[in-house]
Formats: C-alpha cells, sequence, structure tokens
C-alpha cells in the first residue's frame, strides 16, 4: 500500500480557475489598451459598423470593453469603453437623405433628360446614372439657375431670359431640385425649394441647398455653368446666399460665406454683384476686393463702354397710384452720378450708348458723353406682357450699327404696330 496524494480541494480548483481567466483577462486588457493607443482593434473582437449620411461609426466588440472609432461629420474620434457605456448617436442637423437603390431602370431610347420619372444622366451617349424622386412622386428634374428674392434679371426685360439647366459637371456630379409637393409656387416667399447636389456615379447626395444660380451660359452645351467651378447657391436653413467651389473628388470649400441675400456673377466684367445688410456693391472675386461704392438701390447690371469706363444700373420699385413699376438708374462704379432723373421705367444698355423708356412715353437713346441722340415717340410706357397684354414696345434685333423695334399703339392684342429702324451710327 501507499500513500495517496492529496486531492486540491474542489472550491480552490474553481478559485484558481478564476484568477487564472482574470489574469488572462487582465493581460489582454493592457494588450487591447496599448493596442487602442496606437488607433489598433483589440485582438479578440467583433466588428460591427453602423453607417449613417454623414459618416459611419465601426464597433469592436471585445471582451467586456468596446472599442469605437467615429469617423462622422457631427463626432470623429476613437473611445476605448466598458460594453454598458452606449454609443454616442448626435443629431445630425444638415442629415441628407438616403436616394433610392435597386429600382427598375427602363430603357431610354431618346436618351431624355426625364423618362418615366426617372432623371438620366449620359456621358458621350452612355447612361452613367439615374435618380428617383425622393421628396416627390415624380415632380423632381434637373434644377435650372434660380433667383433670389429681388430678381432683378426677371424685371429687368431687356435681360429677362428663360432659365438654363445647370451643367452636369465633371460628368459626375448634378443639382437636382427635388422639392416637396406645395400649394405656394415658385417665387413666393412662402415656397420651400430643395436642390440637391447628387454624386451620380456613386448615387449619393452630398449637399442640400435651396436654390442655385448659375453663372455663364455654354453655348456648345446650351447649359448654365459656374465661374470655375463656383456656384452661387443659397443656404437651406439660413435662406443666405453664398459662393461655392466644387472639385473633381466631389470635396465642397466655402469661397463666400452664406451672409448674402444677393449674389449674381456678371459675364461681361467677371464681376460679382453682392447684397449684404441692405448695401449693394460689386466685388472682384479674383482680387478678393470690392471695388464700387456701396449703395442701398439694388444693383442690376454692370458693363464697360468702350472708352474702358464701368457702369452699373441700379433699379428701385415704385409705387405711385395704382401704377407700381422699377425705377433705373445708372452710376460710374465709383458712385458718380451718371443718368439719375426719375421715371425711367426701363434701360437698355451697351458700351456705346443708353436707351431709356420713361413714363412721360418716350424712348431717349444717350451716348456716354450725356447727349441725347435722337427721342422717339411711344402711345404708353407699360411693359406688362401675358397672353392678352402687349408692352408699350418690344426690341425685335440689334446689330453693330442699328436696333430694330416694334412700338404698339395700345396694350391689347391685334394692336396696330409700327416698326422703327434706329441707326445707331449716325442717329439719323
Amino acid at each position: 500500500m501507499y500513500n495517496e496524494k492529496p486531492k486540491m480541494p474542489k472550491k480552490k480548483i474553481i478559485e484558481l480557475s478564476i484568477l487564472l481567466i482574470i489574469l488572462i483577462w487582465v493581460v489582454l486588457f493592457l494588450i487591447d489598451y496599448v493596442r487602442y493607443s496606437s488607433s489598433k482593434p483589440p485582438l479578440l473582437s467583433i466588428k460591427v459598423v453602423h453607417e449613417y449620411t454623414d459618416g459611419k461609426t465601426t464597433e469592436y466588440l471585445g471582451l467586456g470593453y468596446t472599442y469605437r472609432l467615429y469617423e462622422r461629420v457631427s463626432v470623429s474620434r476613437e473611445e476605448f469603453v466598458p460594453f454598458w457605456k452606449l454609443m454616442e448617436n448626435p443629431k445630425v442637423e444638415d442629415d441628407l437623405p438616403q436616394t433610392h437603390s435597386g429600382y427598375n431602370i427602363p430603357e431610354n431610347p431618346y436618351r431624355q433628360d426625364k423618362y418615366k420619372g426617372l432623371l438620366y444622366y449620359y456621358v458621350k451617349k452612355e447612361n452613367v446614372g439615374t435618380y428617383k424622386c425622393i421628396n416627390s412622386t415624380k415632380d423632381c428634374n434637373k434644377s435650372n439657375g434660380g433667383h433670389d428674392e429681388y430678381d432683378t434679371l426677371n424685371k429687368d426685360v431687356f435681360r429677362k431670359r428663360e432659365p438654363y439647366q445647370i451643367e452636369f459637371i465633371y460628368d459626375q456630379y448634378a443639382f437636382v431640385d427635388d422639392s416637396v409637393e406645395q400649394e405656394p409656387k415658385y417665387g413666393d416667399p412662402n415656397y420651400q425649394k430643395t436642390v440637391y447636389l447628387l454624386d451620380v456615379l456613386n448615387n449619393k447626395i452630398i449637399a442640400r441647398y435651396s436654390d442655385v444660380k448659375d453663372s455663364k451660359y455654354d453655348e456648345f452645351t446650351e447649359k448654365g455653368i459656374g465661374d470655375k467651378n463656383r456656384y452661387i447657391v443659397e443656404e437651406y436653413k439660413t435662406k443666405n446666399w453664398g459662393i461655392i467651389h466644387i472639385d473633381q473628388t466631389g470635396i465642397i470649400s466655402q469661397v463666400k460665406e452664406f451672409e448674402y441675400k444677393s449674389i449674381t456673377y456678371d459675364e461681361d466684367t467677371g464681376y460679382y454683384i453682392m447684397c449684404k445688410d441692405d448695401k449693394w456693391f460689386i466685388y472682384d472675386l479674383e482680387k478678393d476686393e470690392v471695388v464700387s461704392n456701396e449703395t442701398e438701390e439694388p444693383i442690376y447690371d454692370v458693363w464697360i463702354n468702350t472708352n474702358d469706363t464701368i457702369y452699373y444700373k441700379t433699379g428701385v420699385d415704385r409705387t405711385i397710384g395704382e401704377e407700381s413699376y422699377t425705377e433705373f438708374k445708372i452710376y460710374r462704379l465709383d458712385g458718380t452720378p451718371f443718368i439719375t432723373n426719375e421715371g425711367n421705367v426701363q434701360a437698355y444698355t451697351t458700351n456705346k450708348f443708353v436707351m431709356l423708356i420713361s413714363k412721360d412715353n418716350y424712348i431717349r437713346f444717350v451716348d456716354y458723353s450725356g447727349e441725347e441722340k435722337k427721342r422717339v415717340t411711344l402711345y404708353f410706357h407699360s411693359f406688362k406682357e401675358d397672353e392678352f397684354t402687349l408692352p408699350c414696345m418690344k426690341l425685335i434685333k440689334t446689330t453693330e450699327n442699328g436696333m430694330y423695334i416694334n412700338i404698339y399703339k395700345n396694350s391689347q392684342l391685334g394692336s396696330e404696330v409700327i416698326e422703327e429702324q434706329i441707326n445707331t451710327k449716325y442717329w439719323d
């Protein structure tokens, strides 16, 4: 017989096992903490990715602790926390909607911009992406250039034009008008326009605005384009205007902050007409300087005459009795008055002369010395025009040395018209 070695009590085994587990856990915890200090995930963990419109959060679920990597616009940091600590999920004020995906895309045989409720985008006749409306059933459109509350372009009958569709930027990014269906119409102060900047190739919305303006017109593409890929946009929350730049990777940089009530680009001079704190001025973006005086009168246009002198035109809304109109005046760039008499209801400007239409029913042609070169009589001076109403006159065509004008005897459809040909070289 021999002496049997005493067995370790069961309780002791359990205690040693627990101690060993704790020791292993502490060692792993220390290793993982060191790894966290180097921005590395735990050795033993389960990876979970949470996607958001402003980025993502990646969780690594370890042994009683969690390593999180926040890669979002709203929060960007790392944390190494106990498993019971909830993940941070701040509300994103500019939360952008997810685009639709996985929907049926019908063949578009004529490559129309919009077909069966979808927007189609083409590069060299190849379809590179589509967009399905988010805020309406099928009323979204490729965005046209819009306007601000002053709407100076449409109030100036000689510069008024149909809005241009905004270009397909870098063959990848596009402005989409996806406004909610609503009772007010565009131009009404209560209308809420929604414009998304869409990454077409990745089917992702990357920005949201209230409106966008074109800067130039590209005759080849027949689209409104930006000034060196800079675009005038209205911020969605504040309804203030600013200027952004979009690069080829889709990065949006702020060129001018959203603090203006009006911004318009002038293609002839390359200047921007701007309004801030009820003060209007002309701005050279390339030199980052204001080049004009400030005025409280809205500036409608800026141009250069043949003597390389820069002028600008202002317009102030007037109401006298039952008649409402915009009164135009002209100044040199430094604010020196040029044509500031009252009663000019329209002003057509060229680099050689100015054509003024006044409340006393005359068309006056004035050169830049201030001399009146010619006067033509009108029968009335209203420029209201619709399906039932004719304006007082229409500019039909201009040439290097002439103008062709139709003058109407009254505002009713079918009115007798007088055709005037103006020799702008000799004024005879």
